[in-house]
């Protein structure tokens, strides 16, 4: 496997599962480009399916994968993104990676740093590099510079007073902004600034915003467990941290610990991780482990997935009200390890390797400057 991929990393004429990259020495030119990391995709993809004993459709991988990875590399023809060819060994080598772990897991290992950067953002980041300034004029995402890895350039509508908003400009978000430090939710009346707190270590509080300006804040750490979660009086916030603890509103006014399997729960309520809170009994619930792959379901939270795939039966509502509906866990969610399954492996209909692998792309139009991916559009 590393001898197929560094061929592909070298641009030399190899061909994995049908994934060609160039025919001559050298990293891959923009018509080579998204043969080349298909082929680091799929490549990966292949030796999960033959893991797991499910046949593997070449054919549809790569015709999926290169045109997605075409859409990013199309954008350089406009002039306004610059394409570094040095730079596409490295992305393949993440994407082949991050690919060959078969999981859904692509979160931070343990004891990374707050602001952790998942590998393929970091190393592909620096293959297309936008050249519009903020509030400048643009046409895709990709377009907008960005100063490192966690500005993410976005093209949108100048909502700007006065402006023209049938026109499009650079706008830029900030990820990963320290406890301590300034945030913003939105851009002032003339500016195109945000900044995003990191998500495991705080929020954006935002109590003290002036009326003029109500979208300022400051990155603030969770409240810890024990501690007060009610607001002290005018113009304070207080948030648990979501991953371990909740908010215990009625009783204790503190943030307690996330309840444990077997602990109870009542509808609705969030339990520990890989947990749900199972009202089937009724009354009151107790936290139980997640529903695996193909148990009934009625909502995501009940599967170890984290989706509930569901398909309302047919028949006239009762009383503006549809019929109840049970569905079936997949394997589609972020949570849990990934079962390699026979849609992932044949991209069947309605099927996405990409999604169904693990990897799922960013929502429409997000920028893959600072936040690369190869998935631009779909």
């Amino acid at each position: 496997m590393g001898v197929v991929l560094a061929g592909m990393a070298a641009g030399t004429a190899t061909s994995t599962q049908g994934c060609s990259s160039k025919s001559d020495s050298g990293p891959p030119d923009t018509g080579h480009f998204a043969a080349a990391l298909a082929g680091s995709f799929c490549s990966a993809l292949h030796s999960c399916c033959d893991a797991a004993k499910i046949p593997y459709d070449d054919g549809s991988c790569t015709a999926q994968l290169q045109a997605s990875f075409q859409s990013a590399i199309d954008v350089v023809k406009h002039g306004k993104v610059i394409y570094n060819s040095g730079a596409v060994a490295a992305c393949q080598a993440a994407i082949h990676d991050r690919e060959a772990t078969c999981s859904t897991d692509g979160g931070p290992p343990p004891g990374a740093d707050a602001g952790f950067v998942d590998r393929i953002t970091a190393a592909c980041w620096p293959v297309f590099k936008g050249t519009v300034a903020l509030g400048q004029e643009c046409n895709d995402s990709q377009e907008c510079a960005a100063a490192n890895v966690n500005v993410h350039g976005s093209c949108r509508n100048d909502t700007r007073p006065g402006a023209d908003p049938t026109k499009k400009v650079c706008y830029s978000t900030t990820a990963h902004v320290l406890p301590g430090q300034s945030c913003r939710s939105q851009p002032t009346a003339t500016g195109f600034e945000t900044a995003s707190c990191e998500p495991t270590l705080g929020y954006c509080n935002t109590s003290g915003a002036t009326p003029d300006d109500p979208n300022a804040g400051t990155c603030t750490a969770y409240a810890k467990i024990d501690d007060d979660c009610i607001s002290t009086g005018p113009g304070t916030q207080v948030f648990c941290d979501p991953q371990v603890s909740y908010c215990d509103y009625i009783t204790s006014r503190k943030c307690k610990a996330l309840p444990n399997a077997g602990d109870p729960c009542i509808q609705g309520q969030q339990c520990g991780k890989a947990l749900y809170c199972d009202t089937s009994g009724g009354g009151q619930g107790v936290c139980a482990a997640g529903k695996p792959d193909g148990s009934d379901c009625k909502q995501g939270r009940e599967c170890v997935s984290n989706y509930c795939q569901i398909s309302q039966p047919p028949g006239p509502f009762d009383g503006g009200f549809p019929p109840p509906s049970t569905g079936i866990c997949v394997g589609a969610g972020s949570r849990g390890e990934f079962d390699v399954s026979p849609r992932s492996c044949g991209f069947g209909p309605g099927g996405s390797g990409a999604e169904d692998a693990g990897i799922v792309p960013p929502p429409k139009g997000q920028s893959m400057n600072g936040q690369l991916w190869y998935e631009r559009a779909r």
